[in-house]
């Protein structure tokens, strides 16, 4: 990506350690044309001490689910893109109610669960976060039982969410 566009767009956005990227990307996409490949075109190490992906504490809100709102409110979404971002911004709302659903918060992924826009993929990924989280926080020696012999997939929603993207 062109350094100009980057600073273009404001960078990433400040006072967020979970998302920024993800929405910096979603603010590129939505004013110049991007490529996307499935093919790993890079190495990602998921077992850094101090990554973002292992703080277990809740988060506000994603990022781009603030930008992705005012963009769609200003019509600023080209018309045949807006049924699937605002699907892809639901994805990402599910996401950040998984996380806090593991990190002791479910107040979000409980009021997901009462929506009827919400796809009932996702509402079955949030029940398993959900039920993980209290099985593992409440009953850990069974939780070692039951995710280690299969019976409870505790990946499960790393597994689906592929599904999903």
């Amino acid at each position: 990506m062109p350094k100009r566009i980057f600073s273009e767009l404001g960078g990433f956005q400040t006072g967020f350690w979970w998302g920024e990227d993800i929405d910096m990307w979603g603010r590129i996409a939505l004013k110049y044309p991007i490529a996307y490949s499935s093919r790993v075109g890079a190495i990602y190490y998921q077992n850094i001490v101090n990554g973002a992906a292992y703080k277990i504490k809740p988060v506000e809100g994603h990022p781009l689910l603030e930008t992705g709102k005012e963009v769609l409110r200003l019509g600023k979404v080209p018309s045949d893109l807006i049924m699937d971002f605002e699907e892809y911004l639901k994805f990402v709302e599910m996401c950040t109610a998984k996380h806090n659903a593991e990190a002791g918060e479910r107040s979000l992924a409980f009021s997901l669960l009462m929506r009827n826009d919400f796809k009932l993929a996702y509402k079955k990924l949030l029940v398993s976060a959900i039920l993980s989280t209290i099985i593992k926080n409440n009953f850990p020696e069974f939780s070692k039982y039951i995710f280690k012999s299969g019976i409870f997939a505790e990946n499960m929603f790393n597994m689906q969410s592929k599904k999903y993207n």
